[in-house]
């Protein structure tokens, strides 16, 4: 099982090999704050599940967010397909088990943060434009 990298007009993937299209995990750099990433879809095929596939794209989709910088957050929605069996709360505990915290609920969904230098969290976690406008900036002002 090989997990491979790959660019596409500005979104990133890791994903296995020979399942480019059904296993897969896509992310964007967002365009408006600089440490912010945003994991947009996490792809197994039903017939993959459970043998770890998921973890492993997610921590290596992880990994290149790190490499790219350092001090990010990561964001992700706890919020599975229409007609998959797999439920929110299902996305919940496993986003958790990889260090994701719940910062907003919804009716629908779940978001959650992942935060790669904790020194930059907000304690408690919350959604605040307003805090990544002062985090990046005084950030930027100390690298």
């Amino acid at each position: 099982m090989t997990i491979k990298y790959k660019e596409d007009d500005g979104d990133f993937y890791v994903y296995l090999e020979g399942y480019t299209n059904d296993c897969y995990c896509m992310w964007r750099k967002n365009v408006h704050e600089d440490l912010v990433y945003s994991i947009e879809r996490l792809d197994v095929l039903p017939q993959l599940r459970r043998d770890g596939i998921a973890r492993k794209l997610l921590n290596a989709a992880i990994e290149h967010i790190r490499g790219q910088c350092r001090q990010a957050c990561i964001e992700i929605s706890a919020q599975p397909d229409e007609y998959s069996e797999i439920t929110t709360e299902n996305l919940v505990v496993f986003y958790e088990s990889a260090k994701f915290e719940i910062y907003q609920k919804y009716l629908s969904r779940t978001d959650l943060r992942l935060y790669l230098d904790t020194s930059i969290k907000p304690e408690p976690l919350f959604d605040s434009l307003s805090y990544f406008e002062f985090t990046i900036r005084n950030v930027g002002q100390v690298q």
